[in-house]
């Protein structure tokens, strides 16, 4: 069971966290291996790998949904430009707002690939 391999933990709110890292494929490979889908264990996972999470309700008779929070990407870009800025970072002195967005530095639609399920080199 996953409970063999996994610990819950309440915290005084009563709230119950599981300890296992959905932030990787790997973490993710090990909760299937542990049979988190199947235990009825966790109400709600979180990562950003909606693929490789689905594979954790595979033939479980458990159904995964899927909900999601975006940030606009044009604010992302802002925000990360002007925290460089702000932080001094050496990439981005002396350089526009449209310099920066125009350069290698101004992050690509990360959330776009991996809807589609394409990788970085697709």
């Amino acid at each position: 069971s996953v409970l063999q391999h996994l610990s819950v933990y309440t915290l005084e709110d009563g709230a119950h966290y599981l300890n296992i890292n959905l932030r990787t494929p790997a973490g993710i490979n090990l909760a299937r291996k542990a049979g988190l889908g199947k235990s009825g264990v966790a109400d709600v996972i979180l990562t950003r790998y909606i693929f490789n999470a689905a594979d954790l309700f595979r033939d479980t008779g458990h159904t995964g949904r899927c909900f999601t929070f975006v940030r606009h990407p044009v604010e992302r870009i802002l925000s990360k430009f002007y925290t460089m800025k702000r932080n001094k970072a050496p990439e981005v002195k002396g350089i526009s707002l449209v310099a920066y967005a125009k350069s290698d530095m101004a992050e690509g639609n990360w959330m776009t690939r991996m809807l589609i399920n394409a990788t970085d080199n697709d």
